[in-house]
């Protein structure tokens, strides 16, 4: 009859299905008991082949520039140690930020130092980097030296450089409005961070208090309450700016001079909370953020080499550069065999949309039905035992 062809067409398609099926999850068992470190290998590789692709597409650079630029900083990972993924993402920042792809790749042997001795994030390496040249007046070939200030800053409070690349972009940008930058501006601004840190739960905290206080400097509603206490905000900071003074200093002294550090005051001065948590701490510890600022502008020579030198000596340094070496190992394994294995997938990939062309069909729709039916039979059968 009919409805018996019928039925012999669907078991027929069923069948067909199922042996495809059955020897695609062969295949997989079969490739993932004895390739999967090779899998691994390519992943790996896929993943950096297309970070510096598209670092290479920022920069507009040829297939073979790519591969140089490739080796190269796979040559940075392997003389520091230090995982190539994390300079790869401090590259990436950097290149997109408009810099000379040589000179960023160049400067990842500070980033290195930086990931091994302080374990700082490459993206925040590059987007720091980034705020000290384009905000703080930094020449791209004195970057080194910005670090260096922000690692004795740090040792000195209880805002860590880690937390202090985060902080820098947008307080950089704040303090470009006010003509702060160079070695005593960077200097200055990681000093203030850490008392601002003596007023605040967290790092994050301290810096948006710094940020609101630089912003909040040049209002209107700043200057007229300023005029209450018998003089101009914003003139004190020009005056301030054509001496060659740093403004924010110049700010807070004048704040002080007036207040007496009367929180009363202070408070007719700023309604916002987060600027008076700024001022307080930093008006009760002047001595402190001088002393700060002058140990991080003086006594801060070649910090980052020395302290990532230090570090290379410890096991977890050891553990990290082995890390690293299987790491550039798995990368060359990929790129060795992902020809062949980009063949593979291609293959694959036609065999898997035959299936599902073939599974579009009326009758490919009722046999696959029927296989799901039958494996949920299957599985209530098993759960039943």
């Amino acid at each position: 009859t009919k409805r018996a062809e019928r039925y012999n067409q669907i078991i027929n398609k069923k069948t067909e299905i199922g042996e495809a099926v059955d020897s695609l999850k062969g295949g997989f068992s079969m490739t993932a008991a004895t390739s999967a470190p090779l899998i691994l290998s390519v992943k790996s590789f896929a993943d950096y082949e297309t970070g510096m692709q598209r670092i290479g597409a920022t920069a507009e650079m040829s297939s073979e520039q790519i591969g140089q630029m490739r080796d190269e900083l796979l040559a940075v990972s392997e003389a520091k140690g230090v995982s190539h993924d994390k300079l790869k993402n401090a590259l990436g920042v950097m290149v997109a930020g408009g810099m000379d792809v040589g000179f960023a790749l160049k400067i990842q042997n500070t980033s290195a130092d930086l990931v091994k001795a302080y374990d700082v994030a490459g993206e925040d390496i590059g987007q720091a980097s980034l705020a000290m040249r384009d905000n703080l007046g930094f020449a791209a070939e004195n970057l080194e030296r910005g670090w260096e200030i922000m690692s004795k800053a740090g040792k000195e409070g209880n805002f860590e450089i880690n937390d202090m690349a985060k902080a820098f972009p947008s307080i950089g940008a704040s303090a470009k409005a006010l003509q702060v930058g160079g070695e005593k501006g960077v200097a200055s601004i990681a000093a203030m961070l850490q008392i601002a840190r003596k007023g605040a739960g967290d790092s994050s905290e301290a810096a948006n208090n710094m940020r609101n206080f630089l912003d909040k400097m040049v209002s209107s509603k700043t200057e007229k309450n300023a005029e209450k206490f018998g003089f101009s905000m914003r003139d004190s900071m020009s005056k301030a700016q054509k001496e060659g003074k740093n403004p924010i200093e110049e700010a807070v002294k004048k704040l002080m001079e007036v207040t007496h550090g009367d929180q009363a005051k202070i408070a007719d001065m700023f309604d916002d909370v987060q600027v008076k948590n700024f001022l307080r701490p930093m008006m009760q510890n002047w001595a402190e953020y001088e002393q700060i600022r002058d140990h991080a502008l003086n006594n801060s020579k070649d910090m980052v080499k020395k302290d990532a030198a230090d570090m290379d000596q410890t096991t977890q340094s050891h553990l990290d550069k082995m890390g690293a070496a299987w790491g550039r190992l798995k990368n060359k394994i990929g790129e060795k065999i992902s020809p062949e294995f980009n063949l593979f997938v291609s293959g694959l990939t036609y065999v898997v949309d035959g299936i599902a062309r073939v599974a579009d069909t009326k009758l490919g729709g009722l046999a696959i039905g029927a296989s799901l039916a039958a494996m949920a039979f299957r599985a209530l059968a098993f759960s039943a035992h």
